[in-house]
Protein backbone atom coordinates (compact mmCIF):
# COMPACT_ATOMS: atom_id res chain seq x y z
CA UNK A 1 0.00 0.00 0.00
CA UNK A 2 1.65 3.47 -0.92
CA UNK A 3 2.28 5.75 2.08
CA UNK A 4 2.87 3.54 4.81
CA UNK A 5 6.28 2.85 6.30
CA UNK A 6 6.23 -0.79 7.63
CA UNK A 7 2.70 -0.64 9.22
CA UNK A 8 4.16 1.66 11.45
CA UNK A 9 0.33 2.71 12.44
CA UNK A 10 -1.01 -0.57 13.59
CA UNK A 11 -3.92 -0.96 15.59
CA UNK A 12 -5.01 -3.80 17.61
CA UNK A 13 -7.53 -5.50 15.40
CA UNK A 14 -9.89 -6.42 17.70
CA UNK A 15 -11.08 -2.92 18.46
CA UNK A 16 -11.52 -2.41 14.55
CA UNK A 17 -14.68 -3.96 12.87
CA UNK A 18 -14.54 -6.10 9.39
CA UNK A 19 -10.63 -6.60 9.83
CA UNK A 20 -9.98 -10.14 9.77
CA UNK A 21 -7.24 -11.53 12.67
CA UNK A 22 -4.23 -11.16 10.30
CA UNK A 23 -5.00 -8.45 8.43
CA UNK A 24 -3.71 -5.18 9.36
CA UNK A 25 -5.07 -2.21 10.02
CA UNK A 26 -4.06 1.71 10.20
CA UNK A 27 -5.10 3.77 12.79
CA UNK A 28 -5.03 7.32 11.30
CA UNK A 29 -8.43 8.51 10.64
CA UNK A 30 -8.84 9.40 6.61
CA UNK A 31 -11.63 11.96 6.97
CA UNK A 32 -15.16 12.39 9.27
CA UNK A 33 -18.01 10.05 8.10
CA UNK A 34 -20.58 10.86 6.05
CA UNK A 35 -23.27 9.44 7.52
CA UNK A 36 -22.63 10.21 11.30
CA UNK A 37 -22.20 13.63 10.36
CA UNK A 38 -25.46 13.14 8.70
CA UNK A 39 -26.89 12.16 11.90
CA UNK A 40 -25.19 14.39 14.10
CA UNK A 41 -22.85 11.94 15.41
CA UNK A 42 -18.69 12.10 15.22
CA UNK A 43 -17.63 9.00 13.14
CA UNK A 44 -14.45 8.08 11.79
CA UNK A 45 -13.37 6.49 8.34
CA UNK A 46 -10.59 4.38 8.40
CA UNK A 47 -8.74 1.79 6.46
CA UNK A 48 -8.18 -2.00 6.71
CA UNK A 49 -6.54 -4.04 4.17
CA UNK A 50 -9.79 -4.41 1.89
CA UNK A 51 -12.34 -1.80 2.87
CA UNK A 52 -13.21 1.57 4.46
CA UNK A 53 -15.69 1.81 6.97
CA UNK A 54 -16.94 4.08 9.96
CA UNK A 55 -15.29 3.36 13.47
CA UNK A 56 -19.03 3.73 14.86
CA UNK A 57 -19.98 0.52 13.02
CA UNK A 58 -19.02 -1.74 16.29
CA UNK A 59 -20.96 0.11 19.16
CA UNK A 60 -24.73 0.90 19.96
CA UNK A 61 -24.25 3.80 17.38
CA UNK A 62 -23.81 1.40 14.16
CA UNK A 63 -23.17 3.34 11.74
CA UNK A 64 -23.34 1.23 8.31
CA UNK A 65 -20.76 3.20 6.58
CA UNK A 66 -18.67 -0.28 4.49
CA UNK A 67 -17.07 0.75 1.28
CA UNK A 68 -14.55 -2.08 0.06
CA UNK A 69 -11.78 -1.29 -2.04
CA UNK A 70 -12.81 -3.49 -4.70
CA UNK A 71 -16.04 -2.40 -5.03
CA UNK A 72 -15.39 -0.96 -8.71
CA UNK A 73 -12.30 -2.66 -9.73
CA UNK A 74 -13.75 -3.61 -12.57
CA UNK A 75 -14.95 -0.59 -13.92
CA UNK A 76 -11.65 1.51 -13.07
CA UNK A 77 -9.10 -1.81 -12.97
CA UNK A 78 -7.39 -0.99 -9.62
CA UNK A 79 -8.82 -0.68 -5.99
CA UNK A 80 -10.08 2.44 -4.27
CA UNK A 81 -7.70 4.65 -2.86
CA UNK A 82 -7.27 6.83 0.14
CA UNK A 83 -7.58 10.36 -1.21
CA UNK A 84 -11.07 8.95 -3.61
CA UNK A 85 -12.29 8.02 -0.15
CA UNK A 86 -11.67 11.28 1.07
CA UNK A 87 -12.92 13.52 -1.84
CA UNK A 88 -16.04 11.03 -1.38
CA UNK A 89 -16.60 11.83 2.04
CA UNK A 90 -15.79 15.47 1.66
CA UNK A 91 -16.77 16.71 -1.38
CA UNK A 92 -19.96 13.91 -1.97
CA UNK A 93 -17.75 12.31 -4.96
CA UNK A 94 -14.37 11.40 -6.82
CA UNK A 95 -13.65 11.42 -10.22
CA UNK A 96 -11.62 8.39 -11.89
CA UNK A 97 -11.01 6.65 -15.50
CA UNK A 98 -13.44 3.90 -16.42
CA UNK A 99 -12.35 1.21 -18.92
CA UNK A 100 -15.08 -0.56 -20.65
CA UNK A 101 -15.12 -4.37 -19.27
CA UNK A 102 -15.17 -5.72 -22.90
CA UNK A 103 -12.84 -3.41 -24.63
CA UNK A 104 -9.66 -2.43 -22.36
CA UNK A 105 -8.89 0.50 -25.10
CA UNK A 106 -11.51 2.47 -24.21
CA UNK A 107 -11.55 4.60 -21.66
CA UNK A 108 -13.84 7.66 -19.87
CA UNK A 109 -14.19 9.62 -17.02
CA UNK A 110 -16.60 8.91 -14.66
CA UNK A 111 -17.98 10.50 -11.39
CA UNK A 112 -18.65 8.65 -8.28
CA UNK A 113 -21.00 9.71 -5.65
CA UNK A 114 -22.84 7.85 -2.72
CA UNK A 115 -26.33 6.37 -3.04
CA UNK A 116 -28.23 5.10 -0.24
CA UNK A 117 -29.41 1.74 -1.11
CA UNK A 118 -31.58 0.71 1.77
CA UNK A 119 -29.30 -0.07 4.61
CA UNK A 120 -26.36 0.02 3.12
CA UNK A 121 -24.59 2.89 0.96
CA UNK A 122 -23.39 2.18 -2.82
CA UNK A 123 -21.73 4.18 -5.08
CA UNK A 124 -23.82 5.71 -8.32
CA UNK A 125 -21.49 6.40 -11.08
CA UNK A 126 -22.73 9.09 -13.58
CA UNK A 127 -20.78 11.41 -16.26
CA UNK A 128 -19.39 14.82 -16.82
CA UNK A 129 -21.25 17.11 -18.97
Amino acid sequence: MDGYIEYENELDNEALPYGASDTKVFKEAICDCPVCKDAGRNGQIYESEKNYYCSNARDDKGCDFLLYKNNISKLIRRDIRRDEVRDLCEDGSFRATCTKINDDTKTYEGIFSLKPMGKYLGLKLSFPD
